[in-house]
Protein backbone atom coordinates (compact mmCIF):
# COMPACT_ATOMS: atom_id res chain seq x y z
CA UNK A 1 0.00 0.00 0.00
CA UNK A 2 1.52 3.03 -0.87
CA UNK A 3 0.68 5.72 1.58
CA UNK A 4 0.21 9.88 0.13
CA UNK A 5 3.24 11.16 2.20
CA UNK A 6 5.40 9.69 5.68
CA UNK A 7 2.81 11.87 8.24
CA UNK A 8 -0.51 10.86 6.55
CA UNK A 9 -1.43 7.63 8.30
CA UNK A 10 -5.12 6.44 7.20
CA UNK A 11 -7.95 6.03 9.55
CA UNK A 12 -8.22 2.59 8.50
CA UNK A 13 -5.14 1.28 7.78
CA UNK A 14 -5.05 -1.92 9.92
CA UNK A 15 -8.40 -2.60 7.70
CA UNK A 16 -6.18 -2.47 4.91
CA UNK A 17 -3.62 -4.37 6.32
CA UNK A 18 -5.40 -7.46 7.53
CA UNK A 19 -4.73 -10.06 4.86
CA UNK A 20 -1.25 -9.74 4.98
CA UNK A 21 1.27 -11.15 7.68
CA UNK A 22 3.42 -8.90 7.71
CA UNK A 23 4.06 -5.03 6.41
CA UNK A 24 7.51 -3.26 5.08
CA UNK A 25 7.71 -0.11 6.14
CA UNK A 26 10.26 1.51 3.60
CA UNK A 27 10.37 5.77 4.16
CA UNK A 28 12.81 7.62 3.04
CA UNK A 29 16.58 7.77 4.75
CA UNK A 30 16.26 10.78 6.67
CA UNK A 31 14.92 12.08 10.15
CA UNK A 32 11.35 12.78 9.03
CA UNK A 33 11.60 9.27 7.48
CA UNK A 34 12.84 7.36 10.53
CA UNK A 35 10.38 8.97 12.80
CA UNK A 36 7.36 8.22 10.64
CA UNK A 37 8.36 4.85 10.35
CA UNK A 38 8.48 4.16 13.68
CA UNK A 39 5.15 5.95 14.16
CA UNK A 40 3.39 3.76 11.61
CA UNK A 41 4.92 0.82 13.13
CA UNK A 42 3.39 1.88 16.32
CA UNK A 43 -0.20 2.21 15.00
CA UNK A 44 -0.40 -0.95 12.57
CA UNK A 45 -1.45 -4.18 14.22
CA UNK A 46 0.65 -6.93 11.86
CA UNK A 47 4.31 -7.50 12.44
CA UNK A 48 6.56 -4.81 10.86
CA UNK A 49 9.92 -4.96 8.95
CA UNK A 50 11.60 -1.32 8.71
CA UNK A 51 14.08 -1.04 5.94
CA UNK A 52 16.41 1.75 4.69
CA UNK A 53 20.15 2.03 3.98
CA UNK A 54 22.75 2.60 6.17
CA UNK A 55 24.18 4.76 3.66
CA UNK A 56 23.64 8.87 4.50
CA UNK A 57 23.98 10.51 1.04
CA UNK A 58 20.95 8.24 -0.54
CA UNK A 59 18.13 9.30 1.05
CA UNK A 60 15.14 6.92 -0.93
CA UNK A 61 15.17 4.43 -3.32
CA UNK A 62 15.17 6.41 -6.39
CA UNK A 63 18.59 8.12 -5.03
CA UNK A 64 20.27 4.47 -4.84
CA UNK A 65 19.07 3.63 -8.38
CA UNK A 66 20.50 6.69 -9.59
CA UNK A 67 23.93 6.80 -7.47
CA UNK A 68 23.83 2.83 -7.45
CA UNK A 69 22.51 1.77 -10.78
CA UNK A 70 20.04 -1.04 -11.49
CA UNK A 71 21.27 -4.03 -10.54
CA UNK A 72 22.80 -2.78 -7.37
CA UNK A 73 19.30 -1.51 -6.39
CA UNK A 74 17.59 -4.79 -7.46
CA UNK A 75 20.49 -7.16 -5.31
CA UNK A 76 20.21 -4.97 -2.58
CA UNK A 77 16.23 -4.90 -2.66
CA UNK A 78 16.21 -9.03 -3.20
CA UNK A 79 18.83 -9.43 0.03
CA UNK A 80 17.10 -7.01 2.41
CA UNK A 81 13.30 -8.17 1.75
CA UNK A 82 14.87 -11.74 2.25
CA UNK A 83 17.49 -11.04 5.18
CA UNK A 84 16.52 -11.89 8.66
CA UNK A 85 16.61 -9.71 11.65
CA UNK A 86 20.72 -9.61 11.92
CA UNK A 87 21.93 -10.51 8.47
CA UNK A 88 23.46 -7.77 6.96
CA UNK A 89 26.05 -4.68 8.61
CA UNK A 90 25.30 -2.62 5.61
CA UNK A 91 21.37 -2.56 5.91
CA UNK A 92 19.57 -1.55 8.73
CA UNK A 93 16.43 -3.67 9.50
CA UNK A 94 13.80 -2.95 12.30
CA UNK A 95 11.06 -5.52 13.57
CA UNK A 96 8.25 -4.55 15.57
CA UNK A 97 10.01 -6.41 18.81
CA UNK A 98 13.53 -5.17 18.48
CA UNK A 99 11.80 -1.57 18.44
CA UNK A 100 10.58 -2.20 22.41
Amino acid sequence: IWLQNEGMIPDQINTFLAPYKEVIIFYDNDKAGLFASNKLAKVVHNPTKLIYSDIKHIKDISDMYCYKGKEYTETWLKNILTAGENSSKKTCIKTKNSMN
